[in-house]
């Protein structure tokens, strides 16, 4: 009995709770469009809201699925063609489980006063195939599962949901009342009243003929220098995330004209500076490239001998070196050194599940301080040793999940302090080095000399 006394007072708090929120703020529209054409899912949502409080209120709750947000690339809301500070906080009560808060600054809206942003929010994993096989000349079918509704806190007036693919040859999608399907979209809506925490969930089977390419892993390795130049070497495992290919692969039965949804080349821009660009691969499939240098860029091309099909996973690696001038600078304090470098793989469009960005200092260095754009899932150091080091270096790896260049190209800052004397460690080694091998030389010529120099005995 008390157990149920105890879930029964949580459901009343729980139902004060959207009865508070609502009277607090209410969203007058809610217009909902979701893109299904691009490798990861695409969702901006306009939302507008009045302040029913008689306070001031600085803060809007969005909630986002829990089974989703491991899912969630990016969230951005824009607010007065601004950016407004967006958190995810789980000390927010909010009266349901299934959903996780974030909360957003808007700053201080008084009593009565009407306000409007965009969300925009990236997901990956939301689109998966819908057979586990397909045939080589059939067309890929993706499955989405998502909301009708776009479920809020608070109470809505008017709410439509669209969700477009001008890329697919089809869409069929869940039929519910207030539907409206067409061969590229269906919209859902203009429901009206509609209460907090409104939801029906809706099935939407898409058959596109085009490659959903997916990095299961990346891995940016930058290694400082102060003698020579800042070596990257990007490390990628790729797979294209549709139905696997029933069968083997036929080179008579494929044609790239018809069959578009296999991976053929994958194209990144470089910076214009890059030197002794290279690429590797452990089983042979990456034989063609071609690189350009323009006036901004480097435009790099990778192209695989078999089209990466359904299932299909490759792997390389490549790298570049970076000229240390442009890029290691003096901070103005004694012996302190500042490297800012690109978070981000350079690959668009193209999601990396397990991101890992490492740097390498100099050995010697101290006082080393980072700042970085994102938040990180494990920030760790590490003691590396490479040629000629006496007493290691430090290596910082930090990881995050869900990177995408479009979102994530921003520049990671590290300060550290190398005394000079660190700058001579390496010539003093290699000095050391020849003179114990010039010893050595010296001293088996003279045992040669030596022993060609006895006399033969008769």
């Amino acid at each position: 009995m008390a157990s149920k006394d105890l879930k029964m007072m949580f459901g009343i708090v729980f139902l004060l709770l959207i009865a508070l929120n609502a009277n607090a703020i209410k969203n007058t529209k809610v217009t909902r469009n979701v893109q299904l054409g691009y490798p990861y899912y695409l969702q901006e949502t306009v939302i507008e809201f009045t302040n029913n409080e008689k306070e001031n209120i600085h803060e809007y709750i969005l909630l986002i699925d829990k089974d989703q947000v491991d899912d969630l690339v990016y969230i951005e809301v824009e607010l007065n063609k601004k950016v407004a500070n967006t958190t995810r906080d789980d000390s927010i009560t909010i009266p349901t489980e299934d959903f996780v808060p974030f909360k957003v600054d808007i700053g201080t809206l008084s009593s009565g006063s009407k306000a409007r942003f965009i969300v925009k929010e990236i997901y990956t994993n939301k689109k998966a195939p819908y057979s586990t096989t397909m045939k080589m000349h059939e067309t890929p079918k993706l499955r989405i599962i998502d909301d009708a509704y776009y479920i809020s806190l608070y109470e809505t007036e008017k709410m439509k949901s669209t969700f477009e693919c001008s890329e697919c040859g089809s869409l069929k999608a869940t039929e519910i009342e207030g539907a409206e399907a067409r061969t590229k979209n269906v919209r859902y809506g203009t429901f009206k009243n509609v209460q907090p925490l409104t939801s029906e969930a809706i099935y939407i089977l898409i058959n596109i003929d085009a490659p959903q390419p997916l990095f299961s892993s990346v891995k940016r390795a930058i290694t400082i220098s102060h003698w020579s130049s800042i070596d990257v070497e990007e490390e990628y495992r790729l797979k294209n995330n549709i139905p696997a290919l029933a069968g083997g692969f036929s080179r008579v039965a494929y044609n790239p004209h018809t069959i578009k949804y296999a991976v053929t080349e994958l194209d990144c821009e470089l910076p214009v500076d890059i030197t002794e660009l290279y690429y590797t691969d452990e089983i042979g499939n990456i034989t063609t490239s071609n690189a350009y240098r323009g006036s901004e860029n480097v435009e790099f091309t990778i192209q695989p001998r078999f089209p990466v099909m359904g299932g299909w996973k490759t792997y390389w690696q490549q790298g570049y070196k970076l000229p240390k001038d442009s890029y290691i600078k003096e901070t103005g304090n004694p012996e302190e050194y500042e490297v800012s470098l690109s978070f981000s793989h350079p690959y668009d469009d193209i999601i990396a599940q397990d991101f890992e960005f490492s740097i390498t200092l100099p050995e010697g260095a101290t006082d080393t301080k980072i700042d970085i754009p994102f938040e990180m899932q494990s920030i760790e150091n590490e003691t590396v040793f490479r040629y000629l080091d006496l007493f290691g270096r430090q290596k910082i790896v930090m990881k995050r999940r869900n990177i995408l260049e479009r979102v994530h190209d921003k520049s990671v800052k590290v300060t550290y302090r190398l005394p000079q004397s660190s700058h001579l460690i390496k010539p003093v080694i290699v000095v050391v080095y020849m003179f114990i091998l010039l010893f050595f030389l010296q001293q088996i010529w003279r045992c040669a000399s030596d022993s060609g120099s006895k006399p033969k005995r008769e």
